[in-house]
């Protein structure tokens, strides 16, 4: 199957950000599998971003960990990230450390990142970045395409940090605009748009219909053979309790919602720590591949580090 690159049109004020005094970093994947393993074909980089190497699980699977050397994002930089997991091929993506999103100046260019996500027939690709954080004062864009093609598989998630709470910085000022979109087939399946003005009369950061005045929000999606369960009514609730009391046991379990629709799986947190979010989402990962994928889930040794 050949995938066409979808157009990043989320944010078009700011798709044609001049790269001359910005600093530009692009990076280009390819997973194919080999036998019983799948391998990291093609790797091309350019700028500030990198792979620190490729490592074989014993699941067969294939774990990557991005490197961004500068350590966050500046004004005016432009972060592009392509991956394509190719026919029967099982990829896990995450990072050493947080994302950092770093105060930009008034007047000065946005920071962007975007990722396009492209799944072939009948692989799965696990993109499990730890959080990002954003500054006080940053000008964040972040876009990610998830293009599935036929049977292919989708877990992934993106973790929030608003602020440094550690240190006592507020997000008092700054915006981050983030969007997301998965498509199978070249049908749009989910997608969704987050606007923070901080600083202004919105209303999104602190009433209860928006964040509540938490810093910390996520989203996992997934896109698993929900079919292979006789996906009804009946199993739709009942996979709901039973995701949601995997999620009891953190202390911010009112915070945590979980969402079926078209065939996906979506699951929000909203709270104050980001270490309880990654952990849900790890059980929540290791629940569905378990039950709707009869594998043992294999965690990047990063994680442990």
């Amino acid at each position: 199957m050949t995938f066409a690159p979808e157009p990043h049109t989320e944010f078009s004020s700011d798709a044609n950000v001049s790269t001359q005094d910005s600093w530009v970093g692009k990076l280009e994947l390819e997973f194919k599998s080999e036998g019983s393993k799948t391998r990291l074909t093609h790797s091309l980089h350019q700028g500030p971003l990198r792979v620190q190497r490729a490592f074989q699980e014993t699941d067969g699977s294939c774990h990557v960990y991005l490197l961004h050397p500068p350590g966050g994002v500046v004004a005016g930089d432009v972060l592009d990230i392509s991956v394509l997991a190719e026919m029967a091929s099982h990829c896990v993506l995450t990072t050493p450390a947080a994302g950092k999103f770093y105060r930009v100046i008034a007047g000065k260019k946005p920071q962007v990142q975007r990722n396009l996500l492209r799944v072939d027939e009948d692989s799965l690709l696990e993109w499990l970045p730890q959080e990002t954080i954003f500054f006080r004062g940053t000008n964040a864009r972040m876009e990610t395409h998830i293009q599935l093609g036929g049977a292919a598989q989708y877990i992934g998630w993106e973790i929030c940090c608003l602020g440094r709470r550690a240190s006592g910085e507020k997000f008092d000022s700054g915006s981050v605009l983030q969007a997301l979109t998965l498509s199978r087939d070249g049908k749009l399946l989910h997608r969704e748009r987050l606007n923070i003005q901080a600083g202004v009369d919105n209303p999104l950061q602190s009433r209860r219909w928006g964040l509540a005045g938490q810093s910390v929000f996520g989203t996992l999606v997934a896109a698993l053979p929900l079919d292979r369960l006789g996906f009804d009514q009946y199993l739709e609730d009942n996979l709901e309790k039973r995701l949601m009391a995997l999620l009891s046991r953190n202390r911010a379990a009112p915070y945590w919602g979980v969402t079926l629709k078209s065939g996906l799986i979506l699951v929000r947190y909203l709270g104050d720590s980001s270490h309880e979010c990654r952990a849900g989402y790890v059980r929540v990962r290791n629940f569905l591949l378990r039950n709707l994928k009869n594998i043992d889930a294999v965690s990047p040794r990063v994680w442990a580090t």
